[in-house]
């Protein structure tokens, strides 16, 4: 008997100890006498409200209080443990779920009552029962199966019904691993992705259309919808169904891929496929706004056939179409990936051509389209010899309408026209003749490379401190054989738009290089040979090759060239301009930054080119010392280079009082008609003799 006491002692004891366990004694007249603190925390009372009261206050009717009472009452007196589900009233009217155990005290005067919390396991069971029956209520009669995977352990439970559907046993469920297998592979990842950020989140609902594996090996489509369970002790569980909708997918792609033709269709032309009127139209109205918003230009081609109208009367449609066909072939190789042709209709096409540099970008490709019917067309032993008219406006210098400025391109082709067709025009009439003004350079400049017309001369840089030589520029000019003297504003621009300014730096170099070399082996003393190099010159892949090779082969030593590239053509890549300029520096070529200031260069950059020179530009010394703008400019320069251990020289210095504002603010290099204009070779060499 004593041992029995002991061990009821030390079961109360556990009991009251326990954190998560409510407790609860009545006296034979149903009163509470005491009650814990969690208790008092589930049933919302305080201990001093709960003491004393009857257990009715927290039951929630009479008939329910009464029916517990008497059940407890009839298990106890068996000798009957008793243990049962209860729904509680707490003191703001919830209701709570609870497990109650019983049993006596003190001689049958007292009740003991546990009382667990079970509200969460008791919703989450309801939920599930009343899930499962609806999930059955919608999958009788429908093409669907249930399906449940616990997360926790791995186990998955699939039903009768999806069994059915997909052709699979039992079997194929015991891996989890053959289960993902049974995924598309291209819907494997987005799908598990999609559960494991769900979870992540604790959402509860989960839909997701993917590709299911037949036991056949045909791929079925899936609309999955499923709910994910968190359960009390931890574990998760997703149960859900899988609804066959392949049927209804093919649907849906078969009507997406034939909206798709028909969308295609009103905007491309059946003949050539090219964009028709319409796209062409809403593409240029988006190359406008892009325009606008990069401030930059474009430029709307309108493109006529001469005298096609013959080939359709004479050959018949058929042959007219195949020739459109070929016309269209050769227009697509012709432009740029990024320009967009379009067919108009008949034998019209128009062209859009974004980011002109300027109006030679429309010019040359225009000249290049023109080109192309020189070759005839060939179909069936017939030659067909062709010409096109082209007519051009801009944007923004004509219009910022799309309407508009195919209207004007359009205008302009009939200019072509009356000019003699084969060949192009302008909206404005003026830029027609400034565009064949650059054609007949670029023609002409070319003959001037082969005939050795260009000059080159040359301008002293002084050290305007001591009045002494430390170099001069080689600066070219075109010996015209008409024309006469030109000098470079009117040549160098069509250079640079045509891409001959590689070959005219060229030209330049060799013979100043070489002329350098003359004056050396004569003993005179030229100093440094600046010499311009553009960024078209810059970028060429062989450009490192071909310095070295005129070096070596001339016997030029690096120490005397400098070579100046603007500010604004480094700026334009400036990542490869570095890579660039350190492998020319490392030949011991000095380098130099001309025009600075105009480029609006990055000072990240700056510090980052191995230069040697900043080259402080004319506009910047035109109104010194008077222009306050200037001199905090020019000052600002000068500190600039100073603070990055840089040279400075300053160009188109005229006065007496420009020189003695720069020296005095430290750039003692100067350059400009102060000391002289740009001069022939042999003038050089007979100044160079005369100070020698």
């Amino acid at each position: 008997m004593e041992n029995l006491v002991k061990e009821e002692i030390s079961w109360l004891k556990q009991l009251l100890s326990n954190p998560h366990i409510g407790i609860l004694v009545t006296d034979i007249n149903r009163n509470i006498v005491f009650v814990n603190e969690y208790f008092c925390r589930k049933i919302g009372y305080t201990k001093e409200e709960l003491i004393g009261q009857p257990a009715r206050i927290f039951h929630v009717d009479a008939n329910a209080y009464e029916k517990f009472y008497t059940d407890v009452l009839l298990h106890l007196k068996e000798g009957k443990s008793i243990s049962i589900d209860y729904e509680v009233l707490r003191k703001d009217g919830a209701k709570r779920w609870v497990t109650i155990s019983g049993n006596f005290l003190n001689d049958e005067k007292e009740f003991l009552w546990s009382v667990v919390d079970i509200t969460d396991r008791v919703e989450n069971e309801r939920k599930l029962l009343i899930l499962k029956e609806r999930m059955e209520l919608a999958l009788s009669g429908y093409n669907a199966g249930l399906w449940e995977w616990n997360i926790t352990d791995g186990t998955i439970y699939v039903s009768q019904e999806w069994k059915n559907m997909l052709g699979y046993e039992d079997s194929l469920f015991v891996d989890l691993s053959l289960w993902k297998e049974k995924i598309h592979p291209e819907d494997r990842g987005s799908l598990m992705q999609n559960i494991e950020n769900a979870i992540n989140q604790r959402e509860t609902k989960i839909e997701n259309i993917h590709r299911l594996q037949h036991s056949d090996g045909h791929w079925i489509w899936i609309l999955c919808r499923a709910t994910i369970i968190y359960e009390v002790d931890g574990s998760i569980r997703i149960v859900g169904i899988h609804t066959d909708i392949t049927n209804q997918k093919n649907i849906e792609d078969e009507l997406s891929a034939q909206k798709q033709k028909l969308e295609y269709l009103a905007h491309h032309d059946v003949l050539t496929d090219l964009p028709n009127r319409l796209l062409f139209h809403d593409r240029l109205e988006h190359s406008i706004e892009k325009a606008k918003r990069d401030e930059s230009t474009l430029a709307v081609l309108f493109l006529d056939l001469d005298h096609f109208k013959e080939i359709n009367d004479s050959f018949g449609h058929d042959t007219g179409d195949e020739v459109l066909k070929v016309v269209t072939k050769r227009f697509l190789e012709r432009i740029r990936k990024e320009d967009t042709l379009a067919r108009l209709g008949g034998d019209e096409f128009a062209i859009i051509m974004e980011g002109l540099k300027d109006s030679q970008d429309a010019v040359i490709l225009a000249q290049t389209i023109v080109d192309i019917f020189k070759v005839p067309i060939i179909l069936d032993d017939y030659s067909f010899y062709l010409s096109c008219s082209i007519g051009i406006s801009l944007f923004p210098e004509d219009d910022d309408d799309a309407k508009n400025l195919l209207k004007y391109a359009d205008a302009a082709m009939y200019k072509a026209k009356e000019n003699g067709r084969n060949g192009y025009a302008f909206y404005q009439e003026e830029m027609t003749h400034a565009a064949l003004q650059k054609v007949v350079i670029e023609t002409e400049l070319r003959n001037a490379l082969q005939e050795n017309e260009l000059r080159v001369y040359y301008q002293l840089q002084m050290n305007a401190k001591e009045d002494a030589i430390i170099g001069m520029e080689a600066l070219v000019r075109w010996q015209h054989a008409e024309v006469g003297f030109l000098t470079p504003d009117r040549f160098l621009s069509v250079a640079e738009s045509s891409g001959l300014i590689v070959e005219v730096d060229r030209y330049v170099m060799k013979r100043a290089i070489a002329q350098i070399v003359a004056w050396h082996k004569e003993g005179l003393n030229p100093g440094v040979l600046a010499l311009n190099i553009s960024v078209q010159q810059l970028i060429k892949d062989d450009f490192v090759f071909f310095v070295k090779s005129m070096l070596r082969e001339s016997g030029c030593k690096p120490e005397w060239l400098e070579f100046e590239v603007t500010e604004s053509g480094l700026m334009k890549n400036p990542a490869d301009s570095i890579k660039i300029l350190q492998e020319l520096n490392n030949l011991g070529i000095e380098l130099a930054v001309d025009d600075f200031g105009t480029g609006y260069s990055s000072l990240s950059y700056l510090k980052k080119l191995p230069i040697n020179r900043l080259k402080i530009d004319k506009s910047f010394v035109n109104d010194l010392p008077y222009d306050e703008e200037d001199v905090a400019i020019t000052k600002a320069v000068i500190a600039l280079a100073k603070s990055l251990n840089l040279k400075v020289i300053a160009e188109g210095v005229e006065t007496h009082a420009q020189k003695e504002f720069l020296v005095s603010n430290g750039c003692e290099k100067i350059q400009g008609y102060l000391y002289g204009k740009p001069i022939s070779a042999a003038d050089m060499e007979a100044l160079l003799l005369k100070i020698k």
